[in-house]
């Protein structure tokens, strides 16, 4: 069975034969259709044990299939980022089929191509995009924005060459159960040497999130996709019917219009208060700064995370200070909380207690229920059971699992870590974690 394969993450995605895709997808019915994307329609494929994959069919079109298929497949398989959706496999088959032909029957070929992604419970970044209202909390909103804007970073800069996504648009940003956005559909996307700029005569993109300088002259670059992004961000921002109040106000009434918005719906302390509404004052000016005519005055995805980054840091210093915020860990880094265990999930939060946070935090002594938000790498349960075998005090990290398996149970810890003493169960968590106490 392929599916065992598609599930490793480190392995190549494997080829999945044709008849397994029809088997789980109930022959591409109709009430399987996830939704349309570029050269193709989307399918959930469900196997035998209920684990679930979108398969991505690509039309049939002459002149366009073979390339556009290798594109993709080539594209998504070497791209393996958190932000970015994951190719799990592919199906490259040729069947031969009876055809009328100068009024004789003749074999044709028929080519069966299709791509299967892991699946996103939470569907696109669409639904959530309202008139007026957006169907998220703040934390969530800017979670999204963050995501959506490191999935960019990858393709941008981290990819040598680096790939232009040029669709990108709520449709085509997924989520996962945890509200962690993936980037997805990358049909019509292109890889990029040196030149920076290029004319090109494909017709590409979605009407709304073209820059000016492709309308008018067919040039693409990597602020095609800033374009594209600033009117993302400022659709999470204010809506559908939001967006288009732009062209009757200034960008300074847009942004105070926006602003008093989300001001009014968070519920913070008044320190927080003061740097949540800054983080929505300065996304909504990136936003605005990304829709630029010209392409020149537009940011580079690096500047834009940077601020970004820089409204974290004054969001921490006033949760700290504040005392609402336990620690919130840096980019590039992670942290072990000893004598922990998950405790439950939540609405894409995930909580557990600890006796470890003074340490860590310098709160008051004693133990304390966290919640993370927005987790970029959900706490994986590892073990039931600290390790059988004595402690050596050459021994390192987090010990893992006795037999490998996790566990369905969700009060178990990551791992377990000796602190000189004994076993202590610890939880990892990721880089850009937030961790905050939950109510008694």
């Amino acid at each position: 069975c392929p599916w065992m394969s598609m599930l490793d993450v480190s392995s190549e995605p494997p080829f999945v034969p044709l008849d397994y895709l029809r088997e789980i997808t109930d022959d591409f019915s109709e009430e399987r259709k996830l939704g349309s994307g570029s050269f193709g329609e989307v399918y959930l494929g469900v196997d035998q044990d209920g684990q679930k994959i979108a398969v991505k069919r690509i039309y049939q079109m002459a002149g366009v299939d073979d390339g556009q298929f290798q594109n993709e497949f080539t594209n998504l398989a070497r791209l393996k980022h958190r932000n970015i959706v994951r190719l799990v496999g592919y199906c490259n088959h040729i069947q031969e089929v009876p055809a009328m032909y100068e009024g004789k029957f003749v074999l044709a070929e028929k080519i069966h191509r299709a791509l299967c992604l892991e699946y996103m419970s939470n569907g696109s970044l669409q639904k959530y995009i309202s008139d007026e209202c957006n169907k998220y909390d703040w934390r969530t909103g800017y979670g999204i924005i963050k995501g959506i804007c490191q999935g960019l970073k990858c393709l941008h800069i981290e990819l040598k060459p680096p790939i232009y996504h040029l669709d990108l648009k709520p449709a085509n940003v997924l989520l996962d159960e945890n509200m962690v956005p993936r980037l997805a559909d990358f049909g019509i996307s292109r890889l990029f040497g040196d030149e920076r700029t290029r004319a090109t005569k494909s017709i590409l993109g979605t009407q709304g999130y073209l820059p000016p300088e492709y309308i008018h002259n067919n040039l693409i670059s990597s602020k095609f996709d800033i374009f594209s992004l600033g009117v993302v961000i400022i659709k999470i921002m204010s809506g559908r019917a939001g967006y288009s109040k732009i062209t009757d106000m200034s960008p300074q009434e847009f942004t105070n219009l926006v602003q008093e918005k989300w001001t009014n719906r968070l519920h913070e302390t008044s320190s927080l208060m003061k740097a949540y509404s800054k983080q929505v004052k300065t996304c909504i000016q990136i936003g605005l700064m990304c829709v630029n005519d010209d392409r020149h005055k537009r940011p580079s995805i690096q500047d834009i995370v940077n601020r970004l980054n820089e409204t974290e840091t004054e969001c921490t210093y006033a949760a700290r200070k504040d005392g609402s915020l336990i620690y919130q860990i840096p980019e590039d880094d992670s942290i072990t909380f000893m004598g922990a265990s998950l405790t439950g999930q939540q609405n894409g939060h995930f909580s557990f207690s600890t006796t470890d946070a003074p340490d860590v935090a310098g709160t008051t002594p004693g133990g304390v229920s966290l919640g993370i938000s927005s987790p970029n790498h959900v706490p994986v349960d590892m073990s039931s059971e600290p390790p059988s075998d004595e402690f050596d005090e050459t021994d390192q990290g987090i010990a893992p699992a006795n037999n490998g398996e996790v566990p369905n149970s969700n009060n178990q810890p990551h791992g377990y870590e000796h602190d000189g003493g004994k076993w202590q169960p610890v939880i990892k968590l990721e880089a850009t974690t937030t961790c905050f106490p939950l109510p008694h």
